[in-house]
Parts: C-alpha cells; sequence; structure tokens
C-alpha cells in the first residue's frame, strides 16, 4: 500500500481530485465510488472546477453510491445521497441514469443489495473507489469485525459510527441503527482503492491501520492486502506513523 503525505488539508484535496482526474482522463467512462463526509468535500469542490474550467471531462463517468443510513430517503438532509447531490451530482449535472445508489427506505434492502451487486458484476469492478475512514477504522459502513469479502450489505451500526455520524443531521437527529454500503469485496475488487484521511484526530487510527495488524477489527487496515491501494494524508493524520524503511 502506497503513502503519500500532502502538507496540509488543502494539497490533500488538491491531489485527490487530481487522482480522480487522471483516472477518468485515463478512461472516460469509469465506474468510480466517492465516499460521502467531511473529509472529501473540498476534493470535490476542486473536481468540479476542474471540470468547469476543461481540465477534465467527466461527463461519462458512472458513480455508485459507497453506503447509506438505512431509514433515510435520498433528499433528507444529511443523507449520504444528499451529500453527493450538494457536492458533485448537483454541481455536474450528472443525469439519473449515470448514478447507481442505494435506495434505503426500500422495502427490500436485500434486493437493494443484490440490485447494486448485479450493475457491478455487469458494469465493474470499479475503476476507483475513494474511501474515508472512521474514527473507529470502518470502511463505507464496514464496521469493526465486519466480514472480509463480501458485496453489498446491510450492517449494524458501531456506537462510534452512530455518535459520529449525528453531526450531519443539525437539529434534525434521525435514529441510525443500520447502515446499507458496498462490502470489503467490492472493494478489495476496485482497481484502485484510495483511503483519504485528514486531521489530527484521527492520527492514532491512522497509525494502527496503516503500521498495526492488519484484521477485521480495524477494517480500514485490510486495504494492506489490496494490490493498488494508496493512503493519502495530510500531515496532521500522518504525524504518528513512523518512517518507511529505507
Amino acid at each position: 500500500m502506497q503513502t503519500r503525505i500532502h502538507a496540509d488539508p488543502a494539497a490533500l484535496a488538491d491531489a485527490v481530485a487530481t487522482l480522480i482526474a487522471d483516472c477518468v482522463r485515463a478512461k472516460p467512462d469509469a465506474v468510480v465510488c466517492l465516499a460521502g463526509g467531511d473529509t472529501p468535500r473540498a476534493a470535490y469542490a476542486r473536481l468540479v472546477a476542474m471540470q468547469r474550467a476543461g481540465e477534465v471531462d467527466l461527463s461519462r463517468v458512472v458513480y455508485v453510491g459507497l453506503d447509506e443510513w438505512v431509514g433515510l430517503p435520498a433528499d433528507y438532509p444529511g443523507s449520504c445521497r444528499a451529500f453527493m447531490q450538494e457536492t458533485v451530482f448537483g454541481p455536474l449535472a450528472v443525469p439519473p441514469e449515470r448514478i447507481v445508489f442505494y435506495d434505503a427506505v426500500a422495502g427490500d434492502l436485500a434486493a437493494e443489495c443484490r440490485r447494486v451487486d448485479a450493475f457491478l458484476a455487469e458494469r465493474g469492478p470499479l475503476d476507483l473507489v475513494l474511501l474515508g475512514m472512521g474514527m473507529n477504522g470502518h470502511l463505507g459502513m464496514n464496521e469493526p469485525g465486519c466480514a472480509e469479502d463480501s458485496g453489498s450489505i446491510v450492517t449494524e451500526l458501531d456506537p462510534v459510527t452512530v455518535s459520529v455520524g449525528q453531526k450531519y443531521f443539525g437539529a434534525q437527529q434521525p435514529v441510525l441503527r443500520q447502515g446499507i454500503t458496498l462490502g470489503i469485496g467490492s472493494i478489495m475488487q476496485a482497481h484502485c482503492a484510495v483511503l483519504m484521511v485528514s486531521g489530527d484526530k484521527k492520527a492514532e487510527t491512522v497509525h494502527k491501520a496503516l503500521q498495526g495488524d492488519i484484521g477485521n477489527p480495524l477494517p480500514a487496515s485490510l486495504l494492506r492486502r489490496h494490490g493498488n491501494a494508496i493512503a493519502m494524508l495530510d500531515a496532521e493524520a500522518a504525524r504518528l506513523l513512523a518512517p518507511a524503511p529505507c
């Protein structure tokens, strides 16, 4: 697993946006999966700016949703789908036919999992997946102790995820118990898996994920088994990493 350390969050965002753009330049109809959350927001703003400046053509990209809070409709403020609409799909005017996202209020969530997995079986694997990392090391909503080879799954949310997740909802505090997410197996099949982490508060988890034991108690550590994974960090997130051996 490569590790790339950038001076600050702005430099990290620029580097991540450039990496996504390079993927699309190499394959204009790339199938990509982009994480929600605060960490990649600036990278998405930079990517949108690159599109508007004519530096990259994103008009054929297909977007697969990484995860969603079970029970929240697509337009619920704070939902993963609403975040992506605000930061990527809306600014880029992405048509619905190029978006594959979980319906987290569907009556049959298992069927939703099969639908997304069927799409990936036909069009995939993912060309690129951009992941954030939770305070507990989760990837998407694959929580500690998750299966290591699954496709799309419905998960029981870890208390840490529930607590941190409430920040996205402001005064509207939905009850968060489950998530629906791409599984570790689907993530590991991606041609390129990128882990983006910034900030001092995740430095200890970054250290454990990149230099500690590999296993599902810390899902992010599993990316070290991926043949083409890149950890992209800012200096604060990387502050506890031991120097690479010469």
